[in-house]
């Protein structure tokens, strides 16, 4: 992680939703995110982001200066010369300044900028104060299938169900307002409604939600059992704050019931936070290195470690296209340390991070700053990792949300269960 002068232990990761609509600035690379106070469609792009916010801003062009070493802005100063001299109506600030900063996500594909509110929501979901409706869902232009409820969350409590199949939202069905728009309707204040027009069994139902706190699941886990031993599987959405002790619970849960053999399943992982990641490394790895973080220079700036406290078990890590950032460290980490057995499909090869910077608007710059390496690999930014033993799902099933593929079509899965029982 870069240097910087003043650090915040708030991390800026957060919440997720699935969509499986084409990745944008602030959406996982393929699909999802729950659904938080804006229904997170905001809170969560595929980066490795770093846990402290920069809280002055050390490169802020005056108005009335012109130019900066990146290049001459004076046309950007005379357009916002003739607007003030000559716009016929009030000029909302606010907006035309978070347009502005927007612009800076066009340089490459991580850097994005938030505005205090959508700042202020990623950081809450992220240590597991999200607020909303709280559901995965699966996205289509006509409607969104409900793929997972969290558990003591407004949408469980109104008694939505896995597998309802949302038609509406507030009387407007979503063939005619579309499904991004159907998600941004779907956010709003905490404790109003929302009447959300479900299919069930062939039967078409209202049922009204009142938005409020819930705690996303970033984990979920069950015990398997495969030639006769016990199997823990493991997958991990995405690595937020919360993911942490979530990740601890669920291993300790499956330790205790007796399971010695480990699937972490990383598909569709878009990445996360830095502290997290580190600290579930080090909980399973032994003493040594766990991330290298190097200027664009490729220098070393510092090296996260872990203690010699480590999980002795038999691992598979399973990986897609979408398995991005975070998750890469985490599969090239325990690659590294020969822990585990890489199945799946090679990763996206997202081997960059990035820096937040709080702004004088209260609004965040994540600006691509610096690499980072795996404990002893090599940077795969661009590039992927390959797994151990490639396998693909079938060609009819590929672009299934994988919280609707049945096992039996799940030939990766399969693949794993194989791999870790065997041995």
């Amino acid at each position: 992680m870069n240097q910087n002068e003043n650090k915040n232990e708030n991390s800026a990761s957060g919440g997720e939703v699935y969509t499986d609509t084409a990745k944008t600035k602030k959406q996982p690379v393929t699909v999802s995110v729950p659904i938080t106070i804006v229904l997170v469609l905001l809170a969560m792009l595929i980066t490795f982001q770093t846990t402290y916010v920069v809280l002055t801003v050390k490169h802020t062009l005056e108005l009335t200066k012109t130019k900066s070493t990146v290049g001459d802005f004076s046309v950007l100063m005379e357009a916002l010369g003739y607007y003030d001299e000559n716009y016929l109506y009030e000029i909302d600030e606010d907006t035309l300044i978070d347009h502005m900063l927007s612009a800076f996500s066009g340089q490459d594909k991580y850097s994005t900028y938030y505005t205090p509110e959508e700042f202020a929501e990623m950081i809450a979901s992220g240590n597991g104060n999200a607020k909303g409706v709280g559901v995965y869902v699966s996205g289509t232009n006509t409607s969104m299938i409900v793929t997972h409820v969290m558990k003591g969350s407004p949408a469980e409590q109104a008694g939505l169900m896995k597998d309802d199949e949302v038609l509406a939202v507030d009387g407007a069905y979503i063939s005619d307002i579309g499904y991004t728009e159907a998600v941004a309707r779907v956010a709003g204040e905490d404790g109003t409604s929302v009447v959300l027009t479900i299919l069930r069994d062939g039967k078409e139902m209202n049922v009204s939600v009142t938005r409020g706190d819930y705690t996303p699941e970033t984990v979920l886990y069950s015990e398997m059992t495969e030639n006769g031993k016990k199997v823990g599987y493991i997958r991990i959405i995405q690595f937020d704050a919360i993911t942490v002790s979530q990740f601890k619970a669920a291993m300790e849960t499956l330790m205790s019931g007796g399971c010695e053999k480990f699937i972490f399943d990383l598909r569709d992982n878009p990445g996360g936070n830095l502290d997290a990641i580190v600290e579930i490394l080090d909980y399973l790895l032994p003493e040594g290195p766990v991330v290298h973080i190097l200027d664009r220079d490729m220098n070393v700036l510092e090296t996260h470690t872990s203690d010699k406290n480590e999980v002795d078990a038999e691992m598979v890590v399973l990986t897609n296209g979408n398995t991005a950032s975070a998750a890469e460290l985490f599969t090239s980490a325990l690659r590294d340390y020969e822990k585990a057995t890489l199945v799946g499909t090679k990763t996206y090869g997202k081997g960059c991070g990035q820096t937040p910077y709080m702004l004088s608007n209260g609004g965040v710059l994540y600006i691509t700053a610096f690499f980072y390496n795996p404990p002893f690999g090599d940077n795969y930014d661009g590039e992927g990792i390959e797994p151990n033993i490639e396998k693909e799902l079938p060609a009819e099933y590929r672009n299934t949300n994988l919280f609707l593929l049945p096992q039996e079509y799940d030939t990766q899965l399969e693949a794993a269960l194989a791999a870790i029982t065997n041995k």
